[in-house]
């Protein structure tokens, strides 16, 4: 079991740096990710982006993309879904992330109460709110989970152009 828990990390951590680029690829690598477990499980993925897409800083785009796939790794871990679904909506002023999977379920007060043993939805939630947006998890025994992670967009500002002094 150990040795099991250190391979994962192991693995984990290559993924990290193979997959620390900019907003760009984001949300590819996301849906990328979501194919390969379903893949690996048997579970059918349906991915979407909404809206018309605004630029994310770094920690954002870096943040929604550890967010998902630590959602995806719990679904296929621990509840067995039949499908799961990643959907991606861009507002004007903020992106949510959601990820709702079909399958067993969980009872999220027990799993908060029990916060020791639930890291990553700890983690997930803290990364959320340490950029200010707002993390939801929602799950009922037999009815599935679903975890959505809402993150006000930055708007980047172009540049002023550079006039030389008179």
């Amino acid at each position: 079991s150990q040795v099991k828990g250190t391979l994962e990390e192991a693995r984990q951590a290559v993924w990290d740096l193979r997959h620390s680029e900019g907003d760009e690829s984001t949300f590819q690598n996301l849906f990328d990710l979501a194919r390969k477990l379903g893949e690996e499980h048997g579970v059918k993925v349906d991915t979407v982006i909404e809206g018309a897409r605004v630029p994310l800083d770094p920690p954002a785009g870096r943040a929604l993309l550890l967010i998902g796939r630590e959602a995806l790794r719990n679904a296929v871990t621990h509840g067995r879904p039949g499908r799961i679904f990643v959907r991606i909506v861009f507002e004007a002023e903020q992106v949510s992330m959601e990820i709702r999977d079909d399958g067993t379920g969980f009872d999220t007060g027990s799993a908060m109460s029990e916060a020791q043993r639930h890291f990553g939805i700890l983690g997930m939630r803290e990364r959320v709110e340490q950029l200010g947006g707002e993390f939801t998890l929602s799950s009922y025994p037999g009815e599935g989970t679903s975890v959505t992670a809402s993150i006000p967009c930055v708007r980047r500002e172009p540049a002023p152009a550079y006039r030389a002094p008179a």
